[in-house]
């Protein structure tokens, strides 16, 4: 029932692996990797030599477990590299019972449920499946390798109104199925692609999505989705390695109306993002939203659920020194309380300074038509922030 699109079994893993160790387009794009500035010429010579290092790195591996462990050193290795500090606050909201429905903010395509993963991992919480769109899957050894990490497909691709109903019918019943029969969580993205303005907002058609299974069994919205435990996820960047790119897609869609990406341009976005630097990142994992007063006291809509998601991820937002200076360039203004917590508890004056001038510098590395958009990219987290907290809104 779920073929096509659940992640890959234990029993999978090592026929796959044995297989994409030799697949022509991972060994180009691992050579890319480690010896980008190497003349294309020798590659001939070097496959070899990256087909045995493969063999060792996953000699054994033979469990999606063992797969994931082997990644995670890696990952380590991206925090150390790319990161000034990885943080992570609310863990105690995260049952240790029973599996749960993370739903998260989205600014990065693979990091944002990894840095998820690894938080989860390091706190003794088993990792969750994590939905991936097929858009990502334009490359065959990337699809396999998703799949071998607990990532199921979202098909976003449909040819009419009844096969796309009949795929998310499929996806709501997969992620019904991995949470209540599977005991694994699953984390999805609280919108379709990554929130590139800087807004971060709950479609209310991903509540509507996930509730198709238990409609069909008739279930009322408010009491399914409780048993799913929705926990939002809500994960910051001080920088974000793609910003660029994603204020030139802005820049274009407002001038033209459109913007049509080059051919894998989003494996370019997933390289850049894994390897760009990143400044400080926070990941806060919020209450489950059927623990809060306002779900206990009336029967909510789909809006007003995702509206509620948007809320806790807004609040629990980790607001960094690029979002403050960003803010501030559009004229806002900032408590000092809020200056303390970004800046620490005595907010001097000459880090401030430093910091600001750090963003206005990679601001003025911008062509002039993006800076508008970057701006907004790192501005709008202040502007929703503050909006729920209210008391820091001058």
């Amino acid at each position: 029932m779920f073929d096509d699109i659940r992640p890959y079994a234990d029993a999978e893993v090592r026929p796959i692996l044995n297989r994409l160790i030799k697949d022509p387009e991972l060994l180009q794009a691992v050579r890319g990797l480690l010896f980008q500035r190497w003349p294309v010429t020798l590659s001939k010579w070097l496959d070899p030599l990256i087909v045995l290092f493969l063999r060792w790195q996953l000699r054994n591996v033979h469990s999606v477990d063992a797969l994931q462990s082997v990644i995670e050193k890696y990952l380590i290795h991206a925090v150390d590299t790319s990161t000034s500090g990885f943080s992570v606050s609310g863990l105690e909201n995260v049952p240790r019972d029973r599996a749960c429905l993370f739903i998260g903010n989205h600014r990065d395509i693979v990091l944002d449920p990894a840095f998820m993963s690894h938080a989860l991992k390091r706190s003794g919480i088993e990792t969750c499946r994590v939905a991936i769109g097929d858009n990502l899957l334009s490359k065959q050894f990337v699809a396999e390798l998703m799949r071998l990490n607990k990532c199921f497909i979202v098909k976003r691709s449909a040819s009419g109104p009844r096969q796309l109903l009949k795929r998310y019918q499929q996806l709501s019943q997969f992620i019904q199925h991995s949470i209540v029969q599977d005991k694994c969580s699953i984390w999805i993205a609280q919108r379709e692609g990554r929130a590139k303005n800087g807004d971060d907002r709950t479609e209310a058609a991903i509540i509507k999505m996930i509730h198709m299974a238990g409609k069909k069994q008739g279930l009322d919205l408010n009491d399914y989705l409780a048993q799913l435990v929705i926990v939002p996820v809500s994960i910051s960047y001080e920088y974000d390695p793609c910003d660029v790119l994603k204020a030139r897609e802005l820049h274009t869609k407002a001038k033209h109306g459109d913007y049509e990406k080059q051919e894998h341009e989003d494996i370019s976005s997933i390289a850049r993002g894994v390897s760009g630097q990143k400044g400080r990142v926070h990941l806060s994992f919020c209450a489950p939203i059927h623990t809060h007063e306002e779900w206990q006291q009336a029967t909510l809509s789909a809006d007003q659920i995702a509206a509620m998601i948007d809320q806790q991820i807004h609040r629990y937002y980790r607001l960094h020194s690029s979002n403050i200076a960003a803010y501030k360039e559009q004229g806002g203004v900032v408590s000092s309380r809020v200056m303390q917590e970004v800046f620490g508890p005595e907010a001097k004056l000459d880090l401030i300074e430093r910091r600001t001038n750090e963003f206005r510098d990679r601001l003025q590395q911008l062509p002039a038509e993006y800076s508008e958009f970057l701006l907004a990219m790192y501005a709008t987290p202040v502007s929703n922030h503050l909006s729920v907290r209210g008391d820091d809104v001058q």
